[in-house]
């Protein structure tokens, strides 16, 4: 975290300009959304028809188990600083150092945690973590 480095100077930016940014940056994110909800809906039907193989091929019941991983979606997050953005009546904006990593360099706190589990689905993700 930035404050724990001694940085949280506050610096102005165009306002326009971070909107530009940030609307790239939630375009990004929904883009691996989508891709992880279409790689997921695949996998989960690949699954299931194995799924439905094994049972018909069951001469006893058992105990089955089928589980997939919850994928993460943070779309909200960047819509709720967009519309502040758009709300805000000043042309300028300070942002500290916390502020800018996560608006700018889109370097959230949960970042890492959303691309390795929408990694397993979604090709950017798997990308943007190398």
């Amino acid at each position: 975290m930035m404050n724990q480095h001694g940085l949280n100077q506050k610096f102005t930016f165009d306002k326009k300009e971070l909107l530009d940014i940030l609307k790239k940056n939630r375009e990004e994110h929904a883009q691996i959304v989508k891709e992880s909800r279409e790689g997921w809906k695949e996998q989960t039907l690949v699954k299931l028809d194995e799924f439905m193989n094994e049972i018909e091929h069951l001469d006893e019941p058992k105990q089955m188990h089928f589980t997939t991983p919850d994928l993460e979606d943070y779309t909200d997050v960047y819509d709720t600083f967009i519309m502040q953005l758009e709300m805000a009546r000043e042309s300028e904006l300070e942002l500290d150092g916390d502020q800018f990593r996560k608006l700018v360099q889109d370097k959230w706190d949960w970042q890492e945690r959303f691309l390795h589990t929408n990694a397993i689905y979604s090709l950017t993700a798997a990308r943007k973590l190398r």
